[in-house]
């Protein structure tokens, strides 16, 4: 592994401990539910759409690439009402244009997400959040000593429960709909098998349609 890569996979490990205790530690501070009270059970989402890549400052030649993408996710609630625990993985079946259709290989994510702005607030119009995750992913530049390496990501998330708010008298399947949008962005990227720089800056946009397999319709996250 380069100095580099060995650096940020060492700050990418502090940066996630630090995370997961904090949360630990706020679980640990916020009151028990009363006797009587449970926790609401796991979500599990399906999420089919769109992913684009290398749309800010794209390495060229290749510019940006945009492909099928496939997410299931699963959302664990906590005590804490703003926060939950998500596990997921999300893969490209059909890989990325422009030349990129061996990028396949799946994403497998997990981490604490945050409530920045529930859909109570905006009349069940817009929720955001944000994730703040460990990635385990295939290292594209072929530098380290595995196939898979860890990586520290941060998401913004804005979901839309059309479902919900259209077409509720559709049915179930139909009200569980809801539109997705994810900015995400590599906290402790390596270096570009290209350009043979650290590019900082270099967001992933992801994108489609969430459904809600098992729990509430407004638990889709």
């Amino acid at each position: 592994m380069s100095p580099v890569g060995a650096i940020d996979w060492r700050l990418a490990r502090v940066c996630l401990t630090r995370a997961v205790l904090m949360s630990l530690a706020s679980f640990a501070a916020w009151p028990q539910p009363l006797h009587g009270q449970a926790l609401r059970g796991p979500t599990f989402v399906f999420e089919p759409g769109a992913v684009t890549v290398n749309s800010v400052s794209a390495p060229l030649p290749t510019g940006s690439s945009t492909g099928l993408n496939l997410r299931f996710l699963a959302s664990f609630p906590t005590t804490i009402p703003w926060l939950t625990i998500e596990v997921g993985t999300s893969f490209a079946p059909l890989g990325l244009s422009n030349g990129q259709r061996e990028l396949n290989e799946p994403t497998f994510f997990y981490g604490p997400n945050v409530m920045l702005l529930p859909r109570d607030r905006t009349r069940n119009w817009l929720e955001l959040t944000l994730p703040v995750l460990g990635s385990y992913r295939l290292d594209e530049n072929g530098e380290a000593d595995r196939l898979y390496v860890n990586a520290l990501v941060v998401q913004g998330v804005a979901l839309v429960p059309i479902g919900q708010q259209l077409m509720s008298d559709m049915g179930r399947f139909w009200s569980r709909l809801t539109l997705y949008g994810i900015v995400e962005q590599n906290l402790t990227p390596s270096r570009n098998f290209t350009t043979r720089k650290v590019d900082r800056f270099s967001p992933t946009f992801l994108y489609g349609v969430s459904i809600a397999v098992h729990g509430g319709a407004q638990d889709a996250r």
